[in-house]
């Protein structure tokens, strides 16, 4: 199982992530991709992070490679802090708080 793949369905993910404003579609698959699928995910150019640098927009994985470790995802490192955002300003502090009881 898992054969029945092709540049059809690379194209469907194209579009998919076109449509929903993606930066990275993944496809998984059984089987290896066929160069018109590997063409085809080319052809979607690279989603350029500020920071980061390059990465393919449209990327072909298989199971074994996930599996074995000779594949992974490429995607910016949001977890290494290089994403800034906004910190909201500490309240200063008014007193002491009562507790529930009002003690």
């Amino acid at each position: 199982g898992g054969e029945n793949i092709g540049a059809s369905m690379i194209r469907d993910l194209k579009g998919t992530v076109e449509r929903e404003k993606a930066a990275i579609g993944l496809f998984v698959t059984l089987a290896d991709p066929t160069k018109p699928m590997l063409t085809e995910a080319a052809s979607a150019g690279h989603y350029e992070s500020p920071l980061h640098g390059a990465f393919p927009k449209i990327q072909i994985l298989t199971i074994a490679g996930l599996l074995d470790g000779t594949q992974r995802p490429h995607w910016p490192d949001l977890a290494s802090g290089g994403q800034n955002f906004k910190k909201a300003k500490a309240e200063a502090k008014r007193g002491k708080q009562k507790d529930l009881f009002g003690e």
